[in-house]
């Protein structure tokens, strides 16, 4: 198979649908891959990205995807434009995170399902990086939950806030 280089930063949008329709998503952009480049997420931050939500249920409408579908995109360094270059079928390593960022993936599949009322979407309480892999956050401490932005202090805090539901996802 040939495909065409896109240059640019890695980013993905996953999202739970039912019969083409987008029920919940959430975006993230790849601060580390693993190998480098072109590897998988190791080291995910969320993002709002009003073109990926877009292309992703413009694709997800015309396929009529039912279930965990994630879209892989890239991201240009300069102009921020997203280009869509994959479509994965099937739930990803950061589709729980979303409830962690105020958009709870899994719990709206599960509604979709059985009936009850969606979870609404909250707004985003944390900007920091997310570690997929214990390896990766016991080689950068701070990518776990802490930005650059915040003090020691308040990356203890945040841990010990949302250490459990990322854990317990």
């Amino acid at each position: 198979m040939l495909q065409s280089f896109v240059p640019g930063v890695p980013a993905f949008c996953t999202l739970a649908a039912w019969k083409g329709r987008v029920i919940a998503s959430v975006c993230f952009v790849a601060e580390q891959t693993h190998p480098a480049l072109s590897g998988a997420s190791t080291i995910v931050r969320h993002i709002e990205n009003e073109e990926m939500d877009r292309a992703s249920a413009t694709m997800t409408a015309a396929l009529g995807c039912s279930g965990f579908v994630s879209y892989d995109f890239m991201l240009d360094r300069e102009t921020g434009r997203a280009a869509l270059i994959e479509m994965n079928p099937r739930s990803v390593s950061s589709t729980h995170l979303g409830a962690v960022f105020g958009r709870d993936i899994c719990g709206a599949f599960a509604a979709e399902l059985s009936g009850a009322p969606l979870p609404a979407a909250q707004p985003v309480q944390m900007t920091a990086a997310v570690a997929l892999f214990r390896r990766n956050w016991s080689e950068t401490r701070t990518a776990l939950i802490c930005s650059p932005r915040t003090s020691s202090t308040t990356c203890r805090k945040t841990i010990r806030h949302w250490w459990k539901p990322i854990y317990g996802c």
